[in-house]
């Protein structure tokens, strides 16, 4: 089939049949957005080496199949956002959302970007970002994530921007950065961290900017900024500081 995009979207898909798209090896684009989906086929997009977008926004996903993207090479951008239909975005008890299950190894090493808006999540796990050597920004914002792996980076080294703004987060780990060289801009405003690591920022030599407002911080370690030379703008707003003769000197 000669077909290149294909659109499913605002229709009451519940599922979508093992198969489905094996002979559309032509197609570039999908958009399922706005449907009931709850779950994609293992290994559904395999055949589509054409595939640069999927959309999928606005359904009601419990979980996407571990390696979903990895033969797709041509896929730069995945996107999703309002995920379940108990979403706190229509004003819902955050206790009744529905939290999805993100997948392993689920992308191409040619993915630039993730972009996660207001989909709950049951945890980040370690390979969530296997291979994604191209990976240069990942957004989650909104998707009441509480922890992130320490380990969770260390494939994706050329990344420039993280945002994890809005979520729960009361701590980082201490080696979550390593080697992390090429970073630009860590956004994780709107937390709950109270404390960081001396050593967090050790490895960021390029890191302009770091927003960090809306936090519980009382304090930040001496050395956090030490090796941040080219650190440009930091925002530590509207959290619990004591500013006093000894903590000036930090920057």
């Amino acid at each position: 089939s000669m077909l290149s995009m294909g659109s499913l979207h605002d229709n009451k898909i519940k599922t979508i049949m093992p198969g489905t798209f094996d002979t559309t090896t032509a197609m570039e684009s999908i958009n399922l957005q706005k449907n009931i989906l709850t779950s994609l086929p293992v290994n559904v997009f395999d055949n589509l080496v054409n595939l640069s977008s999927v959309l999928l926004s606005y359904n009601d996903l419990d979980s996407l199949p571990d390696g979903l993207f990895r033969n797709n090479k041509k896929v730069k951008m995945f996107e999703l956002s309002v995920n379940g239909k108990k979403n706190p975005l229509y004003g819902l008890p955050i206790s009744s959302a529905k939290k999805m299950k993100l997948p392993l190894s689920a992308f191409p090493e040619t993915l630039e970007e993730i972009r996660m808006l207001w989909v709950p999540l049951s945890g980040v796990p370690e390979d969530f970002l296997k291979g994604c050597k191209g990976l240069v920004n990942i957004t989650m914002q909104r998707s009441m994530i509480s922890s992130l792996p320490e380990n969770l980076f260390q494939e994706a080294p050329n990344i420039k921007l993280i945002d994890f703004s809005a979520n729960d987060l009361s701590s980082l780990p201490p080696k979550l950065f390593r080697n992390l060289g090429k970073m630009e801009k860590i956004r994780v405003l709107g937390n709950k961290l109270t404390n960081l690591d001396g050593g967090l920022f050790v490895d960021l030599k390029k890191l302009k900017v770091v927003h960090l407002h809306e936090n519980e911080f009382e304090s930040l370690p001496r050395q956090l900024f030490s090796t941040t030379k080219n650190l440009e703008e930091l925002d530590l707003s509207k959290n619990k500081i004591n500013f006093n003769e000894n903590s000036i000197e930090r920057f």
